[in-house]
């Protein structure tokens, strides 16, 4: 059984910054760097999960 405990923390992490960049109170360089971070953990989690299903 896979377990996707440190995927679904990543799930969580680009939702919350993506929540807090579109609802809170935050310039447009705090934006920016939001969607950067969250590029940034999407292409990590890609990894993983590619990662996972090779070894499967």
């Amino acid at each position: 059984m896979v377990d996707f405990f440190s995927e679904s923390i990543s799930l969580e992490r680009i939702d919350l910054l993506l929540r807090l960049a579109t609802k809170g109170d935050c310039s447009n360089d705090e934006r920016y760097q939001a969607l950067i971070w969250c590029s940034e953990l999407a292409t990590q989690l890609v990894k993983q999960f590619d990662e996972n299903e090779k070894s499967h």
